[in-house]
């Protein structure tokens, strides 16, 4: 881990965090915002674009998990069109249509949102490294193999329904 993403993943903990223990609970767009900066970390450039991981990983205190769990079914759903949405407003490339889980998690505290991305292909295997990336832990990119599993995955600049029957 760099020294910079160090210094952000400090400030991040410093300036986030008080608000949960102090009883602010946290709300869907913080999660949006969360899943944004994991988006910009953990993007690799390559001939084919900008590639941005399509897995993400929201994990939560079980405190917090409660508050979404009537309805994280749908909030998964929006935020994974979120994903979409601003992959296309930036041009990054997807190699498959987002996904965003939001998982109960004990050893993450109170108000604090860990997020975890990976770059899954259609089919489901890891990225073409074999490797989970974990955005507050390294920002690593994926590597070799990745230009074969575009040609698997949505361009997310294109309708991804056009031409299905």
């Amino acid at each position: 881990m760099g020294i910079l993403s160090r210094v952000e993943a400090f400030l991040e903990r410093f300036l986030e965090a008080p608000a949960g223990r102090l009883g602010a609970s946290i709300q869907p767009v913080s999660l949006a915002k969360r899943i944004e900066r994991a988006m910009d970390t953990n993007k690799t450039y390559r001939d084919a674009g900008v590639i941005v991981p399509n897995q993400y990983d929201l994990h939560l205190n079980p405190g917090d998990y409660a508050a979404f769990a009537s309805y994280h079914g749908s909030l998964e759903d929006d935020l994974a069109h979120g994903v979409l949405a601003r992959a296309r407003h930036e041009r990054y490339t997807l190699v498959a249509r987002p996904r965003v889980r939001i998982l109960s998690d004990e050893e993450t505290r109170r108000g604090e949102i860990r997020v975890a991305v990976r770059l899954v292909r259609v089919h489901g295997a890891l990225d073409p490294l074999g490797q989970a990336h974990g955005l507050d832990r390294s920002a690593q990119s994926a590597g070799r193999g990745l230009e074969e599993s575009l040609e698997e995955g949505l361009d997310p600049r294109q309708d991804p329904h056009r031409g299905r029957s």
